[in-house]
């Protein structure tokens, strides 16, 4: 029997009070290790229930004593009722002896804790983060190459919302960056139709500018819907949205009920 997939917002001081109450739970990313090693929290930011504790590193983890750091961090997470913690620790950052420390004392206390997958590596407890863009193949395929390293059950999909330009040939392996607002101004200016990709997950158009041919690969609600189900079927343990990405597609995506969120 294929469990509830978990669906979680990421949020940032900056966007947290745009998201509407009814939204939970978030993943708040209000904390981080400060250039002295230390947890610091962003003044200011309450909690919803069941919230996920966030932590950015200023490379500040490097100069941390993890055991230090591990009882904060469980400290903050009974006070505040955080559910598990996410710990943003960029790869080429990383103190990876420290990281690997404090992954052990959090799995030792049994806190649920997640993971990039560049780190992933380091715990064999900790839920793995994967980025949901690929440049190449598709969402079915990379969710074939992750579950044959790890245990569906330890990996989260993190929705990547595409918006990318590409000039045929494509030699730019991402293409170049749209905002919704050219999006849709070139939707509009070539009368643009929208199909979907079951393979790559996304949608796609294709229009000829100065007698070159440009292949436009964007996501919409639809396409996240796509890929959550996808998970789902995949039986992993979660999904991520960026709340700055997916803002305006939030009550497509997950309905107003709380009861969306498991």
């Amino acid at each position: 029997m294929i469990e509830t997939l978990r669906k979680y917002i990421v949020t940032y001081p900056s966007d947290i009070r745009s998201v509407p109450s009814n939204i939970s739970p978030c993943v708040q990313m209000i904390y981080r290790i400060n250039e002295s090693g230390m947890l610091q929290r962003v003044p200011g930011y309450s909690a919803p229930m069941r919230s996920i504790m966030g932590i950015t590193d200023d490379s500040g983890l490097q100069k941390c004593d993890p055991d230090r750091l591990c009882r904060d961090i469980i400290s903050e997470l009974s006070r505040r009722n955080y559910a598990g913690v996410v710990l943003d620790i960029k790869f080429g950052m990383a103190d990876l002896d420290k990281t690997e420390k404090l992954c052990s004392s959090l799995s030792q206390r049994k806190i649920t804790y997640f993971l990039p997958v560049e780190l992933a590596q380091l715990s064999q407890d900790a839920k793995i983060i994967v980025p949901s863009s690929v440049s190449g193949g598709g969402i079915t395929q990379l969710l074939n190459m992750v579950t044959e390293k790890y245990p569906p059950d330890r990996i989260c999909l993190e929705l990547v919302r595409s918006c990318n330009d590409f000039e045929m040939p494509a030699y730019k392996p991402d293409g170049n960056p749209l905002t919704k607002e050219r999006l849709d101004e070139l939707m509009s200016i070539y009368s643009a139709q929208g199909f979907f990709s079951s393979e790559l997950g996304c949608k796609y158009f294709t229009y000829r500018d100065d007698g070159k041919v440009h292949f436009v690969l964007y996501d919409d609600a639809q396409t996240a819907l796509f890929k959550i189900q996808t998970a789902q079927s995949a039986r992993l343990y979660g999904v991520f949205l960026l709340y700055s990405e997916w803002y305006d597609s939030i009550n497509q995506i997950f309905g107003r009920s709380k009861k969306e969120f498991a």
